[in-house]
């Protein structure tokens, strides 16, 4: 029912969480983040069994659209614009 409701996790250095998937085990988040400090976006592994966040990719996009995990969850799928060219792929 939500009352007992805690925050296990938070993005770091006030940077922000935008949109963010499921895995298809269920057992972690993938999130977009926006980092403030250099405006770019990236994406952010949520492992739920420990609570523990880490950097999906060390890469920096100018703009994240979206994306889609694979069936058995070995890969994603990204649609981002490239910070250097800022062309969309």
């Amino acid at each position: 029912d939500g009352s007992a409701a805690a925050r296990l996790v938070q993005p770091k250095n006030g940077d922000q969480w935008l949109t963010a998937g499921w895995s298809p085990s269920g057992d972690k988040l993938l999130a977009v983040a926006f980092e403030r400090s250099s405006g770019l976006y990236y994406l952010n592994e949520i492992s739920f069994a420990d609570a523990k966040v880490s950097e999906f990719d060390p890469r920096r996009w100018r703009m994240i659209s979206g994306f889609t995990w694979s069936a058995d969850g070995s890969k994603i799928f990204l649609s981002a614009r490239d910070r250097e060219t800022e062309i969309s792929q």
